[in-house]
């Protein structure tokens, strides 16, 4: 239960993921995408109620990828700065 953690376990569990970043982070050549993972994970591992890639994307500090205003117009998201084709 959530209430029964205390400072020495959740620092442990820090502790684990850096680990695992570690043991990853090479699969990575460039730092953001290194760092985009470990936020990634720690999103994944957040009390978040719905985790999709809107909210990894906000919880991560970042933006999600998608067109939010065609999204909602029923239509289909195009990633930003893409173009239609003719």
């Amino acid at each position: 239960m959530v209430d029964d953690l205390d400072v020495a376990e959740v620092a442990a569990w820090a502790d684990g993921l850096a680990e695992v970043h570690a043991r990853i982070a090479s699969r990575f050549a460039r730092s953001e995408p290194r760092e985009r993972v470990l936020a990634y994970v720690r999103g994944l591992l957040a009390p978040v109620e719905r985790k999709n890639s809107w909210t990894l994307a906000e919880r991560a500090g970042g933006e999600p990828g998608w067109d939010a205003a065609a999204a909602r117009g029923g239509g289909l998201g195009r990633r930003r700065g893409s173009r239609r084709c003719a």
